[in-house]
């Protein structure tokens, strides 16, 4: 459980995924999740990180890490559905995620459009 509320609080920003859909941004953060790049997926998966002092940063960092390593890392995850609304200004996904140790949550990740980039709600 507290595994889906570290990583559920986290947002998403545009600025640090491969793509500008919802689930290409979450795609980017888990990809590197996955591969132990914990630093990066922080910067892709925490909105406005400039307001983020690197002493928070690195708090945040560490306590990925210790969770993820308790968790036997991240094997997989799979996203299950990408929900756009008809307008195109907001849209959820949902994602599932399989730890190392077997367990897995289903995490949904809400965002919005703003100036032409999604952002988490």
């Amino acid at each position: 459980m507290a595994v889906a509320i570290l990583f559920g609080s986290l947002m998403f920003a545009a600025c640090g995924g491969n793509s500008n859909s919802p689930s290409g941004i979450v795609k980017s953060a888990y990809t590197e999740l996955q591969k132990g790049n914990y630093d990066k997926y922080f910067d892709i998966a925490i909105a406005l990180t400039d307001r983020v002092s690197e002493d928070e940063k690195e708090s945040y960092v560490n306590l990925i890490t210790e969770v993820m390593e308790a968790n036997g890392g991240l094997k997989s995850f799979e996203i299950q559905n990408e929900e756009i609304s008809e307008d195109g200004l907001t849209a959820t996904i949902e994602i599932k995620i399989v730890y190392g140790n077997g367990t897995d949550s289903t995490q949904k990740a809400k965002f919005e459009k703003k100036d032409g980039v999604w952002i988490a709600k």
